[in-house]
């Protein structure tokens, strides 16, 4: 047995099935939490969120996915299914959560409930992040009963190239801030 997956790769994993819900016309939105990805993706073809995924829109990942995976039409249903259900759960806790921050926003850090709002919203922020992760791994085990194990080999070695992509991407950025610190003072000057 695999052991579990960290936080970050359930975000992954999931997130790596979610074009199936907006390649079938769910017009779902999934909103995690900044613990796991700090923004709020509209599902449905017209979301701009997608650009990172080398321009490719939901419709085309999905494509790519099902073929990747050999999904069936029934599998594609499934998922998308569930993505719709667990979509509407984050779409709920950030819908809270940016009515409490809009609460706090209105009001000045003088005012006298200012203190308890900060804390409520301090809270409510951990307690949405707690949830999150506990909501993409029933999600992720769901999604896992859907596909057989050859698919669900398929889906773990994407998760591991895109996990080593990732990786890449962090260490070159390491790099490039490093550097951009070696050079001299009078450069910046100019």
């Amino acid at each position: 047995m695999r052991a579990p997956l960290p936080i970050p790769m359930l975000a992954l994993s999931a997130s790596l099935l979610m074009p199936v819900a907006g390649s079938l016309g769910a017009e779902t939105e999934l909103a995690e939490s900044d613990a796991v990805t700090g923004a709020s993706e509209s599902l449905d073809g017209q979301c701009d969120a997608y650009a990172g995924h080398e321009g490719r829109s939901p419709e085309a990942m999905m494509s790519q996915f099902a073929s990747e995976l050999g999904l069936t039409s029934q599998q594609q249903t499934d998922i998308q299914i569930i993505v719709s259900d667990y979509g509407v759960r984050f779409r709920d806790l950030a819908k809270l959560g940016r009515q409490t921050a809009g609460e706090l926003l209105d009001m000045a850090p003088d005012d006298p409930g200012y203190r308890a709002k900060t804390d409520e919203a301090a809270a409510l922020a951990a307690s949405n992040a707690a949830e999150v992760v506990v909501l993409l791994a029933e999600m992720r085990g769901k999604l896992y009963a859907v596909l057989t194990p050859e698919q669900r080999v398929l889906l773990q070695q994407k998760l591991d190239e895109k996990k080593r992509q990732l990786e890449e991407k962090k260490l070159q950025h390491q790099q490039d801030d490093d550097a951009s610190h070696d050079r001299p003072l009078e450069q910046f000057i100019g």
